[in-house]
């Protein structure tokens, strides 16, 4: 397969798609959710979607989640017969890299993960001191 311009134009085409799908993820889950998300658009004209943060981390590890994993599942129904589609499917199945700590996302997700488990702990312990006062 030679690359011409047309080739590599589908290709970076594609690639802004993933881009877009990621964000438009995030967005469509974050006003599912009761939230006023809006688009932004920070280096090299890349959309990011921002929200105002409502302290609730089930909902804030959902919205983060919610890209990574429907992107990579998206990734695995593209099938391999398809030679323009390899790059773009490349690009949708390295989005669960997204959903680690060291990744916008995956931070998110993990500090959300974080404040529940902590106010779990606090939760179970009020309820076991109060049980054990009885």
């Amino acid at each position: 397969m030679t690359l011409n311009l047309a080739s590599i134009l589908i290709q970076v085409i594609l690639l802004s798609t993933s881009l877009v799908m990621h964000e438009l993820c995030h967005y469509l889950v974050a006003k599912l959710l009761g939230y006023q998300p809006g688009f932004n658009f920070e280096k090299f004209l890349s959309p990011t979607v921002s929200y105002v943060n409502k302290g609730n981390a089930l909902k804030n590890s959902l919205i983060s989640a919610s890209a990574p994993v429907t992107l990579f599942f998206i990734g695995l129904m593209i099938p391999n017969k398809i030679i323009v589609l390899s790059l773009f499917k490349f690009a949708c199945l390295l989005n669960i890299f997204h959903l680690m700590p060291f990744c916008n996302d995956g931070q998110v997700i993990f500090v959300s993960l974080l404040s529940l488990l902590k106010r779990g702990i606090k939760q179970w312990s009020t309820n076991f001191f109060t049980y054990l006062a009885l």
